[in-house]
């Protein structure tokens, strides 16, 4: 692995995975929001909150598993949505 000014990837990833997340949700809470689909956006928002709480504040195991799924499967939901919405525009 390379390093970058001597730390490694992974270490990196643990560094600034809340920052990344947060910005992977606003980005795409933004693109949703941009094809005017407030429940899109809506939807994505909970899903990124959901996923947040789940992956960096609990401490229960399975709780975290199953809010990381819910959390990933609201964000799916939110671009599919998106998908299928931008298919109907001509």
């Amino acid at each position: 692995m390379q390093n970058m000014g001597g730390m490694e990837w992974p270490s990196l990833l643990t560094q600034y995975g809340p920052e990344l997340l947060v910005a992977s949700v606003v980005l795409t809470t933004l693109a949703v929001a941009f094809r005017r689909s407030l429940l899109g956006a809506l939807t994505a928002i909970g899903g990124g909150v959901i996923l947040y709480y789940g992956m960096y504040m609990q401490t229960n195991v399975s709780i975290m598993a199953a809010l990381t799924i819910i959390g990933l499967t609201l964000l799916l939901l939110s671009m599919l949505g998106l998908r299928q919405r931008s298919d109907d525009v001509p």
